[in-house]
């Protein structure tokens, strides 16, 4: 577990944008499943992506990331399948934008700075941080379809998260860092919560 998240977090800064820190939230996958559970990204009906170059600057990391990590990288991205999630939300306006690999894991980006993970896991999330000079600091990643709601535990307060199309994003108050999310919870249809630690 500890060597899978070291090779997480180094793909992570592969993805990530110079001036974003992006910190991910993953758990080993249960199944070598390809096609993730994540309806948004397989209904034909849904448009593609509005920020293709962005989506492409994340398949790029990716591809280092194979290179370097063969056998246990993401996998071959696929853009043409990319999604937006979420669009316009938090204060920046921010879009969440989303593909799969052909190795099932789920690749997502925000302004281009973004990782991948798996959904197939005990928690059914991946999420990342990113934070900005302007902007400063959101959460945000894609949830398996079971994921009914994600709350977010900042200095032991907890609030939602905007959940929606499998896309979930939170904009930590002004006057806070990543530094202060304590954990991400999701809770599934079947009323289970399902808790990640994120403050050490």
């Amino acid at each position: 577990m500890i060597s899978m998240e070291r090779r997480r977090r180094i793909g992570v800064s592969a993805a990530a944008c110079s001036l974003a820190g992006v910190i991910v939230g993953t758990t080993m996958a249960l199944a070598g499943n390809t096609n993730p559970p994540v309806a948004a990204l397989i209904d034909s009906g849904r448009a593609r992506t509005t920020a293709p170059a962005d989506a492409q600057s994340l398949a790029d990391a990716v591809a280092r990331w194979n290179e370097e990590y063969p056998r246990t990288g993401p996998g071959i991205p696929l853009t043409s399948e990319a999604r937006d999630l979420l669009s316009g939300v938090g204060r920046e306006g921010d879009t969440l934008t989303a593909f799969r690999t052909q190795r099932g894991d789920v690749c997502f980006e925000i302004r281009a700075a973004g990782t991948c993970g798996r959904v197939d896991t005990p928690s059914g999330i991946t999420f990342a941080i990113l934070s900005t000079r302007t902007g400063g600091a959101r959460l945000y990643g894609v949830a398996a379809d079971q994921v009914v709601r994600v709350e977010i535990q900042v200095n032991g307060a907890n609030s939602k998260a905007l959940l929606r199309d499998n896309g979930f994003y939170y904009h930590l108050p002004q006057g806070t860092a990543s530094s202060d999310i304590d954990r991400v919870t999701a809770i599934w249809n079947d009323g289970s919560a399902h808790a990640f630690p994120v403050r050490s």
